[in-house]
């Protein structure tokens, strides 16, 4: 007869086998499953680390491919440009801040193109007429009674646009010319090296042709010095000729016209000054020379407002 004992027994000898079995079990399982997954970690890891080894020996390739297509163009250009500003006066403009690469770049467009090198104006911070301190800088050299910007601002781009866009009979004497009082007083700084002349008072002369390089970096935005300059000789009928360039911002943040953009946008000196916003391309280069070899007005490059493509029309 079984008694109350054995059925007791019997029943704790069941839930220890239960307890064992799935104790090994799981011990077996969690084993499996850690193993499996870490075969899955390694080998996603040695997938990362080959695609790594790919995307760097493909970046090298590009960059041995862009080595060379610039090498080729080095080449190319100068024979492409040659002559096509042949004993034609070009000063360019540039703003502290600006890359001095691309600023190099552009200064030996002109001279490869066969084009007489006039120099670079420089212009600093202290032409920012929002300071109180500049505005009494600029209306010291001037001579005027007042720094107030009503009166300073007017003054500075006549007097200047009309020493920089000169007619045929015009003649500033040295002793009056404004850009060699701002530059006597480090309001601006003139580059003569590969220049035809080492004298300020000497440019520009009538006809030049001028190349303005600005950037995300130049310390002067365009609104101000270079458009109420631009506009000021328009206004007063001068004939600015005149083609604004910038190169890729080196903030991919920043667009391709962040400067160029701001005479685009402007009704009037849109349809008096040309732009190129890819000088630091083949295609912007060129087109650079093309625009002041041919003296037109188109806006040129690979930003949106390039309304009229990468190159001038053949």
């Amino acid at each position: 007869m079984i008694n109350l004992r054995y059925h007791i027994v019997s029943i704790v000898a069941v839930f220890l086998a239960l307890g064992i079995g799935v104790a090994l079990g799981s011990s077996f399982v969690d084993g499996f499953v850690v193993e499996t997954l870490r075969r899955n970690v390694d080998s996603l890891e040695a997938d990362r680390d080959n695609l790594r080894s790919d995307v760097d020996l493909l970046q090298n390739e590009l960059d041995a491919t862009r080595e060379a297509h610039n090498a080729e163009l080095d080449t190319l250009l100068p024979l492409s440009i040659s002559e096509r500003l042949s004993g034609r006066p070009v000063m360019i403009i540039a703003t502290q801040g600006v890359d001095s690469a691309e600023w190099e770049q552009v200064r030996d467009t002109v001279i490869d193109a066969s084009a007489t090198y006039e120099g670079t104006l420089w212009l600093s911070d202290r032409l920012d007429l929002s300071q109180e301190s500049n505005r009494a800088d600029i209306a010291e050299v001037l001579g005027l009674v007042t720094d107030r910007e009503s009166v300073v601002r007017p003054a500075l781009f006549l007097r200047l646009a009309r020493a920089m866009f000169p007619g045929p009979t015009s003649d500033i004497e040295v002793a009056d010319n404004p850009l060699v009082l701002l530059r006597d007083a480090a309001l601006l700084s003139f580059d003569n090296e590969q220049a035809r002349t080492g004298a300020l008072g000497e440019v520009p002369i009538p006809g030049t042709f001028y190349v303005i390089v600005g950037g995300e970096d130049a310390v002067l935005t365009p609104e101000q010095f270079v458009v109420p300059l631009l506009t000021k000789a328009v206004d007063e009928q001068l004939d600015p000729w005149a083609v604004a360039v910038q190169a890729r911002p080196s903030d991919s943040d920043v667009s391709r016209d962040s400067y160029v953009g701001v005479l685009r946008a402007d009704p009037l000196l849109a349809q008096t000054v040309a732009t190129v916003d890819s000088v630091d391309t083949f295609d912007g280069v060129l087109s650079l020379v093309l625009l002041a070899e041919r003296r037109e007005v188109a806006h040129l490059g690979v930003a949106a407002s390039a309304v009229d493509g990468r190159l001038p029309e053949p």
